[in-house]
């Protein structure tokens, strides 16, 4: 079985509307590194991360692939939003974007995340880019949801670099994978780079 979402990370803020995936630009499907790293502790804090964890020899070799499948898609389904807009409802700019790897480990992507916030000062609330929380996943045809092609037609990637986003593009390496091998990490970086994002 799902553990079910903590209602503590649904934001129920009293809103003009109600935001679905598909009334934004993808420019605006960012999540903060607060809420990032709040999503992460409490995915962590569940019996399903505890199985996962069991299954796979430790907490370290969980990866985004397993978090997609047993946390992302089951508390997003139905909804029409992110995981990201869920949890807030007022989005806003990327300022930060973040390639990495769906097989890379979800302890030392996180970890990675508060080290960038930490080093290079980035304010908590920063909103960036993580293609995993950021775009819709379950790919089930609800109403202001978009599919997976539907979302890469839009062409996320692209759109949030050309943007220049005020804190640039990190690459998140960890030890379960080779960023590198993924083509659409390749892609952003030689984007990155054409548009002198830093």
């Amino acid at each position: 079985s799902v553990s079910p979402i903590p209602d503590h990370l649904i934001d129920s803020t009293e809103t003009e509307r109600r935001y679905y995936q598909a009334d934004l630009q993808p420019d605006e499907w960012s999540i903060s590194i607060l809420n990032f790293i709040l999503l992460c502790e409490a995915c962590r804090d569940t019996y399903t991360w505890a199985a996962l964890s069991a299954t796979k020899e430790g907490e370290q070799n969980i990866i985004l692939h397993d978090l997609v499948a047993h946390f992302i898609i089951p508390w997003t389904i139905g909804t029409g939003c992110s995981i990201a807009l869920l949890l807030d409802q007022r989005p806003g700019k990327v300022q930060l974007m973040l390639s990495h790897s769906w097989s890379g480990s979800v302890l030392q992507t996180l970890n990675a995340v508060k080290t960038i916030a930490i080093m290079h000062q980035i304010p908590i609330h920063t909103r960036m880019f993580f293609c995993a929380f950021s775009q819709y996943q379950p790919d089930d045809g609800v109403h202001g949801g978009l599919s997976i092609q539907e979302q890469l037609k839009m062409d996320p990637f692209s759109q949030v670099i050309s943007s220049k986003p005020t804190y640039g593009m990190y690459v998140v390496h960890t030890s379960l994978s080779e960023v590198y091998d993924r083509l659409w990490c390749v892609d952003e970086v030689r984007e990155a780079a054409k548009e002198n994002l830093k």
